[in-house]
Parts: C-alpha cells; structure tokens; sequence
C-alpha cells in the first residue's frame, strides 16, 4: 500500500511503502480514504526538518485532515456500516489528566497526547487507515464536497466557544433574550474582529457572520486580494 510521509534521517517527503492496515480489535473501523488537505502545519514540519517520529518507528505518515468511506466494521461497532463516508479526529488523548479522560483531548494538560499525521502517530496520506468508532464521524452526504476542512473548522468552532462560555460570564451581556450565548442567533448586537483573513480567519469570519454577529476582518493584504474580497463577500468590514 502507498503512503506519503517522512523518513527518520531524510528530508522532504517520501512514498512510502506501508502493510495495508486491517482490523485488530473489535471496536476499530477499516477506512478507504478519499481526501486528505494539506495545510500550514504540514508546510511547518517539513521546514522544520526534524519529525515528531514516535520513539521505535523509521517513518510518519503525514496527513491529518481527510474524508473516507467506510469499507468493513469491527463486531463490537454500532454508529457506522460500509459505504458511510466519514471523517476522523487528529488527536488521541495522553489518558491520564482530567480534559483526555473525558474526551476532550483538544484542552490536554499534560502535553502527551499524540496527533495523526502531527505527533508521533501516522496520518491519512495513505491508502487505507484503521481507526477505533470513538475517533470516526459520520459526514452527511450533502457536506462529502467540504467535509475534508472539518478539521480546521473544528478548531475555529472550538475558538469560538471558548468565547462564548467565557462572555456568557460577563456583565455587558444583550439584554435580547433571542441574542443569549445559548441561542444560535447569539452573535446580534455583537461587533467581533477577526485578524487574519487566512483559512481560518475567513471560517471564523463566515461562523461569526452565521451567528448574526457584525464583523471587522483586518490583515496586511491589499483590498484588492482575493482573500480580502471574500471577507466582503461574508458581508464582513475589510481594514
């Protein structure tokens, strides 16, 4: 099976030429993938030249944003069946601080969590993957054109509602029931400023603009740019 990733010892990229992954234990999913994005963060481990290889392995499969179907389910799985498309989560909590034993990972205490395709375990540039139900979502058909940046959305959906919660606590709050940090026409009567106009910038620009917020995006891109154009197409202000 053909893999895209690094070498210990090497730089750049390399195929690679992996076992095709199967089913081992009975809560694990078997995933033809479809998609895999490339983003900053790959563009930052191959500049920085040194792998975050697990300790005993040669090489890292790089890719951890991707699409897949389903090809074959473990006895013990319930949420998926062959042919669903999908997607799954980066990463794979340490099990040891109060946030992973949760399963919220993404707020890991500890620093010793891992991260497919980032740190230390292999990504989805590849063939085939194996992974457990508890890290799979299911993609509704409608979305199977997007559904590859539902991991950089998540993490700008996960900005968003640390602002939420950490609002709902202050004293300025609207006084339109409608407008409560519980609705999802939370954003009126709220001005939000989103620096950057990058990916992720214009997703969270697009979020907040869903939300009924007013929005100001600046960056040091001219207002002729494309990205700087598309703000104004989210009907956000462009400084």
């Amino acid at each position: 099976m053909l893999g895209i990733g690094l070498i210990r010892g090497i730089s750049g990229i390399t195929e690679l030429e992996l076992s095709q992954p199967c089913i081992k234990e009975t809560n694990e999913v078997l995933i033809r993938v479809k998609e895999v994005g490339l983003d900053g963060t790959d563009y930052g481990i191959l500049k920085k030249g040194e792998p975050d290889i697990a300790s005993g392995q040669d090489s890292m499969v790089l890719g951890h944003e991707m699409t897949g179907v389903v090809q074959e389910i473990g006895p013990a799985v319930t949420t998926f069946k062959p042919g669903d498309l999908v997607t799954v989560t980066v990463r794979r909590g340490c099990g040891i601080c109060h946030p992973c034993l949760e399963n919220q990972s993404d707020m890991c205490m500890t620093g010793l969590y891992t991260e497919r395709g980032i740190h230390k375990l292999d990504g989805f540039l590849s063939e085939f993957i194996v992974d457990k139900e508890q890290y799979i979502v299911k993609v509704p058909p409608q979305c199977a054109d997007m559904a590859v940046l539902a991991e950089p959305l998540s993490i700008v959906e996960k900005g968003i509602q640390q602002i939420r919660l950490i609002q709902s606590r202050m004293p300025w709050n609207c006084s339109h029931p409608e407008h409560s940090f519980t609705s999802s026409q939370w954003g009126g009567c709220k001005i939000a400023m989103v620096i950057g106009a990058g990916p992720l910038g214009l997703m969270a620009t697009a979020l907040l603009r869903l939300a009924g917020a007013t929005v100001i995006v600046t960056d040091i891109l001219p207002e002729e740019h494309p990205k700087a154009k598309m703000a104004g197409y989210l009907e956000a202000q462009y400084i």
